[in-house]
């Protein structure tokens, strides 16, 4: 079984305001370990499912590592949103259990690690 716990932390040192430090962190106990956890290269001229819908809620996570130039990113489609990720960014998503995960890459090949967990309920 894993937990899953997602952390987000902004902080800014800006001499012009009040410095900000925001930070929210929540456990996540899932029914299984990771339904899949790799690294693969995303290409140009196919989409890649990265995760099928399932009758779970799950948690998806992707990272673009490298691609052929700074210029390459991939685009996600989760149902008709469409969300751009370029190198060195990541994203984590809860997802409903109707939703599918699909990548391709825009301008060149990159490459990616992800995964993503589930469990019975919302």
């Amino acid at each position: 079984m894993a937990t899953l716990i997602p952390k987000l932390s902004l902080i800014s040192q800006d001499s012009l305001t009040d410095p900000l430090s925001l930070e929210t962190s929540y456990r996540v106990d899932t029914i299984a370990d990771p339904k899949e956890f790799s690294r693969r290269a995303i290409v140009t001229s196919t989409t890649t499912t990265l995760m099928p819908t399932n009758s779970l809620y799950s948690y998806f996570y992707i990272k673009v590592l490298s691609g052929a130039s700074k210029t390459n990113y991939i685009t996600l489609t989760i149902g008709s949103f469409n969300i751009k990720v370029r190198i060195n960014e990541f994203v984590f998503l809860p997802l409903d259990n109707t939703d599918s995960v699909v990548a391709q890459a825009v301008l060149g090949t990159c490459k990616v690690e992800y995964g993503y967990w589930s469990r019975e309920s919302a």
